[in-house]
């Protein structure tokens, strides 16, 4: 079929051979035929050039309806069933089953059988079938893939609620290939609800990256080594390990569950299989009586279940199937059936315990259909079930038993359709009996039974008499459906309504209301005995009496009453046209045998109304409006006569147009309307209409208008029926002149500032001639609009000659702005006619210009860019010279001038570029460090008018020159002082630092030091980086140099090399060499406290008082023998400098009055001492200080104490000596002065100046 939309139902195609494709049914280019109920079985393309479609092909565009059909048994090679080539057909309930693409052409290159793919379907190049409740299964494809559908080439089928079993495809060399759906080049098919089971390997296989199957709400069983393959060779098996890998995948069945399918027959064969004689079956017969005898027609069989091929089951005995195809192991291409083979007879029902029940997706994208396969419907329990079949334990149910032509009907046969609510057998025609409504006759006879399945047909005849039968299934025994569920329950069929007497007309035709006499339309009322098809406007006549007839009446719609559109009613309604005439009509009922009732008895008689209505629908006419009088050129209004058909009212101004020529100010329009010759009136044949004549020059007419409802009609509504216009029939000139136009020549600014002229001129122009603008004065002229500071002193106008064109020259301007002016209309300018001036344009205006250019300097641009606005002696400054109203400027380096501040010690000639404006200034080369800006001499520029700058009102921004580097702080290392254990800082502060790298640093030692230590420098990224020192040995000191160009500022500026502050490094512990303790006594003293100086070899902390006598950093040695016994009560240490100190041993006493002994001391190595150096290194050593002889019988001096703290800047200083005991003859001379440095003294008093006394004052002076 090609481009074809016809149907093909209840028909076998079987046994058919075709060249290359279509060996069943061949669509091509379009077509799109209906192919229903249909077995296309059997049918082979030829053994060379086998193509796509054994069964059906279909290709280019074709996109058939293929519902409740068998494919089966069929051969090609590409989709053994159904092959498709850009078209997408929908195939729906159908079994595609049992179908081989093989070939038997040997490849040239292989040596074995070409290559054969898509056993069931094969979608090629842009085919999306649409596949819905089928079964593919047992289908084959021979050294190619895809046993049961085959994707390629932008292919996408929707696959929903199909059953997907037990296909195959191999290799005759390699084996098994991927047997279940295979898709590749960008095909992305969708399956929905499916069940995949037991193909031999892969359930669905994407050969490649382009192609995504998308696959929801399936089951997976027995599928080979894996149910799925992705793009990247992934393999996974279970529905959730898809629903978990595979994008396009979802709420798939969990696992490999057994669907569970019902159980067929099985048994095994007894005799060798055989082909039939002249036909293109298989004769196959089983062991026992296993079948019953025609059950099994149209079901499928596994003819060896060690395989996977189905057959089609065509007829059956109870021992032996006849199938289609020649699957015999003698003689069929790969046939495989033979004596002793073990069979089952498939049955793809669900049993109870089904995963596949309730697990589909009711809400999928192509939704679930509403039935399955059966007719079941679906959902039939709590939720959609997966594959063809819904679950069904349910009995079998009449749905409906209905006639095809319910009536009335005088037909004297009938057809009822019987529906069941899914497949069902043992129905006969003795089921049913046709039963007579009560209050009617109508009687029928059964005659045939057609149908099977779920739909059947009873046919029944010599149907006579009047009133309602209906047929009725009351029969029930035997039938079941396919599982043995018994028909619980007859039916009742529905009513059909006989009838065989013919109508009448019981009243009318009959005027409906009370239309008016214009009216474009009435209608009459025709009611027959009963209801009735079939009256149009050729069963009706208008009759006719007028005096006027232009257009005649008509039927125009015949429908029924009282509700439209029914199309069949006992009551119509008849429209009739009332055309433009003034008389009467009637309406007349012909019978011409073409109004029926619904049973199709026509009608007995016709009928007529009479004349019933008078109409008048003819429109009034208008003669040209003609001018009253002969109105003056220029009258403001003028008056036209319009006369009429007849009388007319209802007229407004809107009734009418005016219609001028010419030169038009103000329109022209209607001012008035009025009855004619008597005015006041509402009707009447004449009126009279008055035109306000406007302002203009020309011609004018008048128009009536024939403008839609509620225009001008006559007494019966009637509208008029065209316009009519007068023509131009008066002249006229009312327009007053203008000034038009007030221009002058001047091009941008103008200057009146000597020597340049002192008046401008102005060309005024009017709108026509006109008298008496010659000798205007400066009250003739508004110079309002003009700016306040532009003033003049006189006007003069000459006229050119052609009294519309006029010179002013305007005398006397000084000042700037714009110089304008406008006519004033209270002059006495007047055309010849004498029309005073109605208006003046407002005048161009002139830029004067009095003002010199503006220079102002623009932000500079740094090169390179700076955000702190610096540059340094690499650098440019760019300025940029704006000059506001000037047309020539002519700048030069000796014209700008260099303002410099600060240190800045020179630059380079400033580069000038003053080809455009603003004008570049460049500045280079600066040296030292300051400010610098530039201003630029007066007299460089000058405006239109010729006016000279006077130079800028202020110098440019001024920028900062830096071509001083960061500076580089080194604080003092802390500690200051250090050991090998001590950690030693050194702060490093960079300012004006943009950028920094201590990678270079220089660390430099000197004295006894001889390895490095270990550096490290913190916060690197920061202003303010630390240098850290570790395991500093030896004794001597330590600095660290950042180099020079270490950091850089902002312009790039190196920094200058700094050197920090010396560390000393001190691994030695403190010494008190021999000699450093002293103390001022030479020979025995009885003092009580005695004073010891201690130096130590370099500074000391931690030697203090300290412990239960403050004397934990003192050794003292008393020195014991026989009379020879001394002590003291304690210690206290005094620091006079970081190296010396002065120890205080106090309480020194013997242990007799007239003991005596000896006592020294020396500084403690021993803890608690801790005595240690500015590096923290312990007392090393201390030597003894000399022996001092103590005798209480001695005198001695115990103390001496200054009244002033040192250092100190007194002139004189009091001594407070304490000796042991009262003494005498202390004077100056008894006294020993230790002085250092530049200090001395010119007196010495001692008070009081005789004893004996203990204690006495020394004041030194001077």
């Amino acid at each position: 079929a090609t481009d074809s939309t016809c149907s093909i139902v209840g028909c076998t195609v079987t046994g058919n051979k075709a060249t290359q494709r279509g060996a069943g049914i061949y669509c091509l280019n379009g077509a799109a035929p209906l192919i229903s109920d249909c077995w296309i079985v059997g049918n082979t393309q030829n053994t060379t050039g086998r193509d796509f479609g054994g069964g059906i092909a279909c290709v280019g565009g074709s996109n058939p309806t293929i519902v409740d059909c068998i494919i089966a048994g069929n051969v090609g090679r590409f989709g053994a069933g159904i092959g498709c080539i850009q078209s997408s057909p929908t195939v729906a309930n159908c079994v595609i089953s049992g179908n081989s693409a093989i070939s038997t052409v040997i490849d040239g290159i292989t040596g074995q059988p070409e290559g054969c793919g898509g056993g069931g379907v094969f979608a090629h190049d842009h085919s999306s079938p649409v596949l819905e409740n089928c079964v593919i299964s047992g289908n084959y494809a021979r050294n190619w893939n895809g046993g049961a559908l085959y994707c390629q080439g932008q292919s996408n089928p929707e696959v929903t609620n199909c059953t997907i079993s037990s296909n195959h495809a191999d290799h005759t060399l390699t084996g098994n290939l991927w047997s279940g759906v295979v898709v590749n080049t960008d095909s992305d098919p969708v399956f929905v609800n499916c069940i995949f089971e037991g193909m031999t390997s892969y359930a669905v296989y994407e050969e490649d990256a382009t192609s995504d199957p998308a696959v929801s709400y399936s089951l997976f069983f027995d599928n080979g080594t894996y149910d799925y393959r992705d793009e990247n060779a992934n393999n996974y098996t279970g529905g959730d390990a898809i629903n978990a890998n595979v994008a396009e995948a979802n709420g798939n069945v969990a696992g490999n569950p057994n669907p569970l399918f019902q159980p067929g027959i099985t048994g095994t064969w007894s005799n060798v299989s055989y082909l039939g004689v002249g036909s293109n079956t298989t004769r196959l017969t089983a062991n026992g009586t296993p079948f019953t005898a025609g059950a099994l027609v149209g079901r499928l069989v596994n003819a060896d279940t060690s395989q996977k091929r189905h057959a089609l089951i065509i007829a059956n005995t109870a021992n032996a199937l006849d199938v289609v195809g020649d699957i015999t192991t003698t003689t069929g291409l790969e046939g495989y059936a033979d004596i002793g083979d073990a069979f089952a007879v498939l049955n793809y029902d669900l049993q109870a315990g089904s995963p596949a029940k309730d697990a589909g997706d009711p809400a999928g994208v192509p939704p679930a259909p509403e039935t399955d396969i059966r007719g079941v419907s679906r959902p039939h329990y709590a939720g959609i079930d997966i594959g063809a079949y819904e679950y069904d334990d349910n009995a079998p149910s009449v749905l409906s038993i209905s006639s095809r032509d319910p009536g009335p009907t005088n037909a004297d046969s009938l057809v009822y359709d019987v529906l069941f609510s899914e497949h069902v057998v043992g129905v006969t025609l003795d089921a049913f009996f046709v039963t007579t409504i009560a209050g009617g006759n109508a009687v029928a006879v059964r005659d045939r039974l057609e149908g099977s399945g779920a739909t059947y047909a009873v046919t029944l005849v010599n149907v006579t008499g009047n009133g309602d039968l209906r047929l009725d299934l009351v029969n029930i025994g035997g039938i079941t459906d396919v599982l043995g569920h018994a028909l619980p329950a007859g039916a009742l069929g529905q009513v059909t309504t006989v009838d065989n007497d013919p109508p009448y007309v019981a009243a009318g035709p009959s005027l409906q209301g009370s239309p008016g006499a214009n009216a474009p339309s009435v209608q009459f009322l025709v009611t027959f005995s009963e209801v009735t098809v079939g009256p149009d406007p050729s069963d009706f006549m208008v009759t006719v009496n007028a005096t006027v007839e232009d257009v005649s009446p008509s039927v125009v719609n015949v429908d029924t009453y009282p509700v439209g559109g029914a199309g069949v009613e006992d009551q119509w309604l008849i429209t009739v046209d009332t055309g433009d005439m003034e008389g009467d009509i009637g309406l007349q009922l012909l019978n011409d045998g073409t109004i029926t009732d619904p049973a199709g008895n026509s009608l007995v008689a016709g009928s007529s109304s009479g004349q019933v209505h008078i109409v008048d629908t003819h429109a009034p006419r208008a003669s040209a409006p003609a001018l009253d009088g002969s109105p003056p050129l220029i009258a403001p209004s003028v008056q036209f006569i319009v006369s009429f058909s007849e009388v007319v009212g209802d007229i407004t101004t809107a009734d009418f147009q005016v219609d001028p020529v010419g030169t038009i100010d103000v329109a022209p329009s209607v001012s008035a309307v009025d009855t004619y010759p008597t005015g006041g009136g509402a009707e009447d044949a004449e009126w009279v209409v008055t035109v306000d004549t406007g302002s203009m020059e020309g011609t004018l007419g008048l128009t009536v208008l024939n403008s839609g409802p509620g225009s001008i009609v006559d007494m019966a509504g009637n509208e008029l029926v065209a316009s009519v216009s007068s023509g131009q029939v008066h002249s006229l000139d009312t327009i007053a002149p203008t000034a038009v136009a007030i221009t002058h020549g001047y091009v941008g600014p103008t200057s009146t500032t000597p020597p340049n002229p002192e008046s401008v001129d102005f060309t005024v122009t009017f709108s026509q001639a006109v008298v008496h603008f010659d000798d205007a004065t400066e009250a003739d002229f508004d110079f309002s609009a003009s700016d306040p500071g532009v003033t003049h002193t006189g006007v003069t106008v000459l006229d050119s000659g052609d009294q519309t064109t006029y010179t002013v020259t305007v005398e006397g301007v000084a000042g700037d702005g714009d110089l304008r002016f406008a006519i004033a209309t209270t002059s006495d300018v007047q055309d010849p006619a004498g029309n005073p001036l109605a208006s003046s344009v407002l005048g161009d205006a002139i830029d004067i210009d009095n003002t010199p250019p503006v220079l102002t300097f623009g932000a500079p641009v740094l090169s390179p860019l700076n955000p702190n606005n610096k540059v340094n002696a690499l650098g440019t400054i760019t300025y940029y010279l704006t000059y506001q109203d000037a047309v020539a400027f002519n700048v030069g380096p000796a014209d700008v001038q260099v303002l410099a501040a600060g240190n800045i010690t020179g630059w380079n000639m400033p580069v000038v570029n003053d080809s455009a404006n603003p004008v570049v200034i460049q500045l280079s080369g600066l040296t030292g460090n300051g400010t610098v800006q530039i201003t630029v001499d007066a007299g460089t520029s000058e405006d239109i008018a010729g006016n000279i700058d006077t130079g800028p009102a202020a110098p440019s921004p001024s920028v900062t020159v830096d071509n001083a580097g960061p500076g580089v702080v080194i604080d003092t290392p802390i500690p200051e002082v250090a050991n090998q254990s001590a950690t030693v800082l050194f702060n490093i502060h960079f300012t004006d630092g943009v950028t920094h790298d201590l990678a270079s640093i220089v660390l430099e030692h000197g004295g006894n030091i001889y390895v490095d230590p270990t550096i490290e420098i913190l916060n690197h990224n920061t202003a303010d980086p630390t240098v850290r020192l570790t395991n500093c040995s030896g004794d001597g000191w330590i600095h660290i140099t950042v180099p020079s160009a270490s950091a850089f500022d902002d312009l790039s500026n190196p920094n200058a090399a700094t050197v920090s502050p010396d560390l000393i490094v001190d691994n030695t512990g403190p010494t008190v060499p021999t000699g450093n303790i002293t103390h001022g006594y030479s020979g025995s003293t009885a003092a009580t406290s005695v004073d010891f100086s201690v130096v130590f070899d370099e500074a000391v902390v931690n030697f203090e008082t300290s412990g239960g006598n403050g004397g934990h950093d003192i050794e003292v040695d008393h020195s014991i023998s026989h009379g020879w016994s001394t002590s003291h009560d304690g210690v206290t240490i005094t620091q006079m400098d970081p190296q010396t100190y002065t120890v205080t041993l106090y309480g020194i006493q013997a242990y007799a009055p007239h003991f005596e002994g000896e006592f020294r001391i020396r500084v403690s190595k021993i803890a608690p001492a801790d005595v240690v150096d500015l590096a923290g290194n312990p007392l090393f050593y201390s030597a003894w200080s000399p022996w001092l002889h103590f005798d209480p019988a001695v005198v001695g001096v115990n103390s001496i104490t200054r009244n002033v703290t040192s250092p100190t800047n007194a002139d004189a200083i009091e001594y407070t000596v304490v000796f042991s005991t009262d003494v005498e003859n202390f004077d100056p001379t008894d006294l020993e002065f230790n002085e250092t440095g530049t200090v001395a003294h010119t007196g010495v008093d001692v008070a009081p100046a005789s004893g004996p006394e203990d204690v006495y004052t020394v004041t030194v002076s001077g």
